[in-house]
């Protein structure tokens, strides 16, 4: 079933496609909100596509879902394992969206400071920031505007 209209069906196999990072919380004081995390972030990114269909989502909530139901067997492998994972990932991608809760998520606000302060204006490139705002569409903002909004969270 199709609901919007989908520039990828004209792509070429040569082209290259451009790469979104979906920010979204993963853990919660419990499993409920552990599995809620995991609908809301396939939700988010089917929303971020049908607004931004040339962007191909990257979500790694969604790439590891289920992993902490093994962490008997993942014994030793700790945050930095998954965080040097998800900047490799960030490193990838041209855009970051912030999904709706990414505030209340320190995880989230980790890889939105590691762009901001390690890709953003560097010689190669930068990262384009989306973000929804009053449940309001997914929009584009600068730089500036993120600082702005990180300043304003209560950590």
């Amino acid at each position: 079933m199709e609901n919007f209209n989908d520039p990828r069906k004209n792509l070429k196999l040569t082209e290259l496609t451009k790469l979104c990072y979906i920010a979204t919380p993963y853990r919660g004081p419990n499993e409920l909100v552990v599995e809620q995390n995991l609908l809301n972030a396939a939700k988010a990114a089917v929303a971020f596509m049908q607004q931004y269909p040339e962007y191909f989502p990257m979500n790694p909530v969604l790439n590891s879902a289920g992993f902490h139901h093994y962490e008997e067997l993942l014994d030793g492998i700790g945050d930095a394992y998954w965080l040097n994972g998800t900047k490799e990932i960030l490193n990838r991608c041209n855009a970051i969206y912030l999904a709706p809760g990414w505030e209340a998520s320190s995880g989230c606000i980790s890889e939105i400071e590691w762009v901001l302060n390690q890709m953003m204006g560097t010689e190669h490139r930068d990262i384009k920031i989306f973000i929804n705002e009053e449940d309001g569409p997914i929009v584009e903002i600068t730089h500036g505007d993120m600082v702005d909004i990180l300043k304003r969270i209560d950590r």
